[in-house]
Formats: structure tokens, sequence, C-alpha cells
């Protein structure tokens, strides 16, 4: 890959000696970066996935309040397992998403998928979130 790169941009160093042509890339390039980011593009074309059809665009509110984290909506169900107490989407298409839950969020099913295969469940380390996760080896259970 590193070959490839530093090669590309060989040739492309190469074929755009002169200052002019340079300087039109470089313009042509900043108008296409702003106008993926303030223009809404229907990306039907490329992917048929329905989180990726549509894409973030800027605007001036998204500066001090950044986009939702997930475009998933979904409800989510409080659980325990051991010691630990969590959110877990009721509904997702994805085994790894958890979407814009309360933390701890994890889907349940991950917990079970570890729990079976690898003998292993999260637990927190004390009470405080902030003191982070452990696993506790469920083989003798």
């Amino acid at each position: 890959m590193n070959f490839l790169l530093f090669f590309s941009f060989f040739l492309t160093a190469l074929f755009l000696k002169q200052k002019r042509i340079v300087l039109l890339s470089l313009y042509f390039s900043i108008f296409i970066t702003g106008f993926v980011l303030l223009m809404p593009i229907n990306l039907y074309f490329f992917t048929k996935n329905k989180f990726a059809l549509s894409t973030s665009n800027f605007s001036t509110k998204n500066i001090i309040f950044p986009y939702k984290n997930t475009k998933s909506s979904t409800t989510f169900e409080y659980l325990q397992n051991g010691n630990l107490n969590f959110y877990s989407p009721v509904e997702n298409d994805f085994f790894w998403s958890s979407g814009d839950g309360k933390l701890p969020c994890v889907n349940k099913n991950q917990i079970q998928y570890f729990n079976y295969y690898y003998k292993v469940k999260p637990q927190m380390r004390t009470t405080d979130l902030k003191d982070g996760f452990y696993s506790k080896s469920t083989s003798k259970e």
C-alpha cells in the first residue's frame, strides 16, 4: 500500500509541474469537499444499506451541539447481569451496535455470545462506572 501511494503521488507530481494546474486542482478539490459537506447527497446508487443512504451535512447548529452518535432510533431496556446494570437496544440490525443509549450500553446478544462461546461476562470493578470493567469467568457456574 505504501508503495502504491508513494508512486501515485510521485507520478502526480511529475505531471503537475505547472503552478496553474496545481492551483486549479486545489480549488476543484476544495469545491468538491465543500459541496459534499453542505449539500445532501442521495447514496442510493452506491449502497442499499438504510443507515448509509443519507449523509450528515454540516450546519451552524452543529458547531456547539454535534449530530447524534447514530442514525438508528431504538428504545432501550434496562437489564442486569451479575453486578452489571446496563441498557440494551430492544431492536437493532447489527450485533455490535448499541445506539445512543445511556451508559453502560451494550447489546444483550453480545453478552450472551461471550458467555456461551468464551465463558466470560463483563462485570463492574466497583459501583462507580469510571473504574471500568473486568471479565469474570463463568466456566465454573
